[in-house]
């Protein structure tokens, strides 16, 4: 691309061609317009997270990263079938003078929401499985070329596949390269920056070996980053990690809460499972996000649509949805209150205290000896607060009873399967219309303490779309993969004996079995899956590689029981989106 060409695509808005964009998408890669950016705000930060290029907080290597992938053509990547001849009937980019409604809004759900311009393979067998597609990814991250890196990521590469050959993520060869902006992406995308190498070595490691110490600390800190988001909305201020202060926490004696409704919340907090207080920190880094975005859209008196609070996220549970649009009913000092409570127990579970600080340890010896009277608006923050405890942990036992309830599906399953057509018949196509593609680019599901001190990334959009009659053509009968998932559970359910009993020696190889049964389990694909089939396959391999590696590392057995529960959720998601019975849908 010549210099007037890169000139050109760095003044214009990514969506439109509006001159001057003053904000950038870091998933999409994409500098964007005031108009443009109130769609990808209404879409959810699990489409497209966008901030000011000007008045928001960014790293420099992340917003160097923004900017060489817009400067490079990435936008080719969402745009692909518009610039293809021949696939761009009746399809247009809007300009600049377009009408935001419908024009602008419409095109951009369908560019970035429903991925309906990325390029797809139409012949049968040339669509690469995601192990190709990440072994590419874990090459293409030794070079400077980010606009190849986001083109697999959006093909679905993971970005934390640990290569079977050498031993290491993507995000560990990045850092040994030096590739500061290939770091930014793959955390965007998701990378987990504290996972191990077959050496032991994490990212942060790998760059300090090579003598990237500048890379090496912006990876220390990408550890912290939810945490650290928290803190900065409430102070302004980030810990110092390379002196060793991992956590602030502000002194704000106004926003303390000492009533009885408060202490019961804050202990509620504190007996939350890790998975379920990783999400609820997640849901406030985003809320910080939206009203930080918001400040800035409100200041300057843009005539755009507000987001007056987290859109839907399809990847989550309704009772999570509704739960993080509750966060923007609280005042600031409300949210300022339940940040500080996240802040301290986050500390507290970083560093392994056993007692949670007492209210009196919080006073200094100015403060009155007498209790003080609880106001109407200290009640509501409390009740607030118990509110989202109690959800969290309505949807934590939903968690629990789904793995004993799938046993029970998967043999009702089998039962009202066993008078179905023959095999040839089992493995024929599934009608058109009864096909229930989605479109989703959202979160990757990571949990532990590590997680939350670690990115909140985006994970690899999804390639859902129709695809020609013969789709299923190739795949295993449904009877195939009930049999492969009753393995993955028989698996587990080992691993959750051993876990139970406290022998830890059985733990990895317990893990290791669930890998290879999951594995099994993506063999019998070949890598032929789209869709929602694709999505939920994906996810399975993902949380059992996951799982493998914190049994690698020495987790306890009560997380790894955590993360047994996602890959037995992630079984059961893939056998609902499966096509059961493809002649009753005929």
């Amino acid at each position: 691309m010549s210099r007037g060409k890169l000139r050109m695509v760095a003044d214009v808005c990514g969506d439109c061609g509006a001159s001057e964009p003053q904000w950038g998408s870091l998933s999409r890669g994409l500098l964007l317009c005031d108009e443009c950016c109130s769609v990808h705000r209404s879409l959810g930060p699990h489409v497209s997270r966008v901030r000011h290029l000007h008045k928001a907080s960014w790293a420099p290597a992340q917003l160097s990263m923004v900017h060489s992938l817009h400067t490079s053509g990435a936008n080719a990547i969402w745009e692909h079938q518009l610039l293809e001849p021949g696939k761009a009937a009746g399809r247009r980019k809007p300009s600049a003078r377009d009408s935001l409604h419908p024009v602008k809004s419409e095109f951009i759900r369908a560019k970035h929401q429903n991925l309906a311009f990325v390029h797809r393979v139409a012949k049968e067998g040339e669509q690469p499985t995601q192990e190709d597609l990440s072994k590419q990814l874990h090459a293409s991250v030794r070079t400077a070329n980010l606009e190849t890196s986001l083109r697999l990521l959006a093909q679905g590469a993971l970005p934390s596949h640990l290569h079977p050959d050498k031993g290491s993520t993507a995000l560990h060869v990045a850092a040994r390269s030096g590739q500061a902006c290939q770091v930014e992406l793959l955390l965007v995308y998701g990378a987990d920056p504290t996972a191990k190498d077959s050496q032991g070595m994490t990212p942060a490691d790998c760059a300090r070996d090579a003598g990237h110490l500048d890379l090496e600390a912006r990876l220390i800190e990408s550890q912290y980053e939810v945490t650290d988001r928290l803190a900065h909305h409430l102070s302004g201020r980030n810990p110092e990690h390379h002196l060793g202060q991992h956590f602030i926490l502000p002194e704000m004696a106004d926003c303390l809460d000492l009533s009885a409704h408060a202490r019961a919340a804050k202990q509620k907090l504190q007996s939350l499972p890790e998975r379920l207080f990783v999400e609820l920190a997640r849901d406030l880094y985003d809320e910080v996000d939206r009203r930080e975005c918001e400040a800035v859209w409100l200041g300057a008196n843009l005539d755009r649509q507000a987001v007056p609070f987290l859109p839907v996220s399809p990847e989550l549970s309704s009772t999570r949805n509704q739960a993080r649009q509750k966060l923007a009913r609280l005042t600031a000092r409300e949210f300022a209150t339940l940040l500080i409570d996240v802040l301290s127990e986050a500390k507290r579970r970083h560093v392994g205290t056993k007692q949670p600080v007492t209210e009196d340890q919080r006073l200094s010896d100015d403060e009155p000896l007498y209790d003080s009277v609880a106001s109407d608006e200290d009640n509501n923050i409390s009740r607030q607060l118990w509110q989202r405890m109690n959800e969290l942990q309505r949807e934590h036992a939903a968690m629990r009873l789904d793995l004993e309830a799938m046993q029970a599906t998967l043999v009702q399953a089998r039962h009202s399967n066993r008078g179905a057509s023959s095999p040839q018949a089992q493995r024929s196509p599934r009608p058109q219309s009864m096909c229930e593609w989605r479109h989703l680019a959202g979160a990757t599901p990571r949990t532990g303490v590590h997680e939350l001190r670690s990115r909140h990334g985006a994970s690899s959009p999804s390639r859902g779309e129709h695809e020609d009659n013969g789709t299923f053509s190739s795949l295993p009968t449904y009877q195939e993969v009930l049999a492969q998932t009753e393995h993955i559970t028989r698996c587990i359910h080992k691993l959750l004996a051993c876990a139970q009993d406290g022998n830890r020696d059985a733990f990895l190889p317990c893990t290791q079995n669930i890998l290879q049964a999951v594995l099994g389990m993506s063999s019998l694909f070949g890598g032929q899956t789209t869709g929602a089939v694709s999505t939920a396959l994906a996810r399975l391999v993902g949380n059992a590689h996951q799982l493998q590696w914190w049994a690698t590392s020495g987790l306890d057995g009560g997380q790894l029981i955590q993360g047994a529960y996602e890959v037995a959720k992630g079984a059961k998601e893939l056998v609902q989106a499966y096509p059961a019975s493809p002649a009753c849908a005929q």
